[in-house]
């Protein structure tokens, strides 16, 4: 398994790279000046427009919203609200678990979706409750909300604007961020972020500022008692950037700037602590008219701490009602990291066609340890697109979060899953060609512990008057932070990776009836092999699910009356219990 991990990354890494320069502790910063000559529109404004992640290597000027050059969105506004009554089956078909063979229930949902383009609002989204309602003691009546929004506003056209964004979401906890079915317990993350950005000019001068404020909860029903490997808990981040930058040509033949960033996070029992800051100078220099060298370095500080536990006779951990771990108020701080000084990156920004860009940079961090990181783009047709990023840098659950959030386009489009509802803990693509992002990894660990992530992703979408294709692969590494104490080496792990992927089709048969296919695959392993951790990742070990499911939507009246029919086959394979599973569900949909 490994190896086919590093396969993924090593690939991965040959076509494009990271959203953060990579240095410890920050993941976010402002992209230095573009090497656009002056009065040239940038050639990939179109296709990212709002779309750059926290973090990212440059696409355009400036960082966040449209550059100045970019057309504006065609006006649109298309929001619409559903009633919806389901009822399902879910047989499983082998396997060691615990449940009965055969489970049926009744599911009534409400939801919301739709977009809204004006000149100065670019928003989308959708949002889904449901009660279900269990027909057996096996299976008890449970609530379940999931969406997701993104949002974009201009408050002075090309130089104030917000950014927000919302997640609710339900995943199998640790090690199985995908696949949850409707007979399982699962865990539920809420999210959200919202913050301004400022971009102007002095002169020559290009400033930019941006903050963020982000906010994490985390529901963790999948195991319960002293088996729960995660504890429920909440996390706030605050991130805030500026930087201040020269274009090439305008003042001097190369272009220059400098930037300086800070992060902060806090979660979690133990009253995990992750802060992080840096200052940079980078310089771009125009090689032709379309490869340009860029250069950078900085200095940068990262620290991460945590409460001590509760410890009785012989120094044994105490635990609360739940047998989580608790924290001790009373002793001082433990530190998990603290590491400053001097890193650095060089690179290649490649554009070979106006709907093509690559970028590649390594370097070294403020440890001395060896960077690979940059970003691709490129545009097939004027259907079709795909997008890559590899990272490697210092972060938390929570930063995860709030960046894969803000990585995703303001342009959301849903892709629907009638037989659970909405799942957006995989991948949502965008509106454009190549845009969107997947979510698996960034829940795929949940902890409060800060660590070090490396990996990738990519995304291909495509659309079409009777195709609707969106495809998304996801690599993670972490290695996570842990105090010098036996104890959290015995309870917690120090390291795990994942590998996701999704796609989604949709097949338009006439214009009343719909066909969708939404495959999926997921691997978990983690180092610790050591009975069953409590408040942490031990535990848990080797993960894999896989499974697909088969929609089919007949629209009645004027497309306001859908009949829903669906079927999925879903096989998972976790703390030592693995399964086969097969679930149906025919309802009726009515959109107002």
């Amino acid at each position: 398994m490994r190896l086919i991990l590093k396969a993924f990354s090593l690939a991965t890494c040959l076509f494009a790279a990271s959203t953060a320069h990579g240095q410890a502790g920050v993941s976010y910063e402002p992209p230095p000046v573009d090497f656009v000559a002056p009065g040239e529109a940038p050639p990939l404004a179109a296709a990212t427009a709002g779309t750059v992640p926290e973090g990212a290597i440059p696409v355009q000027e400036p960082a966040i919203g449209p550059g100045p050059d970019a057309p504006r969105p065609r006006l649109r506004v298309d929001v619409g609200a559903y009633v919806e009554l389901n009822q399902g089956v879910s047989v499983e078909l082998a396997g060691n678990g615990p449940g009965d063979d055969v489970v049926t229930y009744t599911a009534v949902a409400a939801g919301v979706e739709g977009q809204v383009r004006t000149r100065r609002v670019t928003a989308s989204g959708a949002y889904r409750y449901e009660r279900r309602l269990g027909w057996t003691e096996d299976l008890p009546d449970e609530d379940v909300h999931s969406g997701i929004a993104q949002a974009h506003v201009e408050l002075v056209p090309r130089q104030v604007s917000v950014d927000a964004g919302a997640l609710a979401a339900r995943t199998g906890g640790t090690g199985r961020a995908v696949g949850v079915t409707d007979r399982e317990a699962g865990t539920e993350i809420y999210s959200a972020y919202a913050g301004p950005t400022l971009s102007t000019r002095a002169g020559p001068l290009q400033i930019n500022a941006a903050y963020r404020l982000g906010y994490v909860h985390v529901d963790d029903d999948s195991l319960s008692g002293a088996a729960a490997p995660t504890d429920d808990f909440d996390s706030t981040v605050h991130v805030a950037n500026a930087s201040v930058g020269v274009a090439p040509g305008e003042a001097l033949p190369i272009g220059l700037s400098a930037s300086v960033g800070y992060v902060r996070e806090d979660s979690g029992a133990l009253d995990n602590r992750f802060e992080g800051r840096f200052v940079r100078a980078d310089a771009v220099v125009p090689v032709s008219p379309t490869i340009a060298v860029t250069a950078g370095v900085g200095y940068s500080r990262t620290e991460a701490s945590q409460q001590d536990v509760q410890r009785g006779p012989g120094g044994v951990p105490l635990r609360d009602a739940d047998g989580r771990l608790v924290a001790d108020a009373t002793a001082p701080r433990v530190t998990t990291l603290d590491t400053d000084g001097v890193y650095w990156d060089a690179g290649i920004l490649w554009r070979p066609t106006p709907r093509a860009e690559i970028q590649v940079r390594a370097g070294q961090d403020d440890d001395g340890d060896m960077l690979i990181m940059g970003s691709a783009t490129v545009q097939i047709g004027r259907r079709s697109g795909i997008s890559a990023i590899l990272f490697d840098h210092d972060t938390s659950f929570g930063q995860g979060i709030i960046s894969s959030l803000r990585r995703l386009p303001a342009a959301l489009n849903t892709a629907p899953d009638p037989l659970r509802g909405r799942s957006f803990g995989e991948c949502v693509f965008g509106d454009e060609p190549g845009q969107g992002g997947c979510l698996a990894s960034s829940l795929q660990s949940i902890s409060s512990i800060a660590f070090r992530a490396r990996g990738g992703s990519i995304v291909f979408t495509s659309t079409g008057r009777l195709w609707n294709i969106g495809a998304g692969l996801a690599y993670t590494h972490r290695s996570f932070y842990l105090p010098d104490d036996p104890l959290f080496a015995n309870i917690f792990a120090r390291e795990d990776e994942d590998l996701n992927g999704f796609v989604y089709v949709s097949r338009r048969l006439t214009r009343d009836i719909t066909l969708t296919l939404n495959p999926y695959f997921s691997f978990y392993d983690n180092d610790f092999d050591v009975g069953l951790g409590l408040g942490g990742l031990g535990g848990i070990g080797d993960g894999f699910s896989t499974g697909t499911s088969f929609g089919l939507s007949r629209s009645f009246l004027s497309n306001r009356l859908q009949l829903l029919l669906t079927l999925g086959l879903n096989y998972s394979t976790l703390r030592g219990d693995d399964s086969l599973i097969a679930d149906g569900l025919i309802g009726v949909r009515y959109v107002f």
